[in-house]
């Protein structure tokens, strides 16, 4: 079956999780992170939470894996 594609995204400025682990992660998985600037930890609880929430439904949309079930 293969890996199944992994989306790691989080934000430079988080004071949780560093970029670095960010990227190590995405790394891991043969990824690139999608970083958002200016947020926090909590991307779906900051301001600007749209930006986030886009992303994941495009990257959802183009994913070439056939649904499972």
């Amino acid at each position: 079956m293969g890996r199944p594609p992994v989306l790691v995204l989080g934000s430079p400025d988080d004071r949780v999780v560093p970029a670095a682990a960010l990227t190590g992660a995405a790394r891991r998985y043969a990824s690139a992170p999608l970083l958002f600037p200016g947020m926090g930890h909590d991307l779906m609880l900051d301001a600007c939470w749209r930006e986030p929430i886009d992303a994941i439904l495009d990257w959802l949309e183009k994913d070439p894996t056939p649904a499972l079930g």
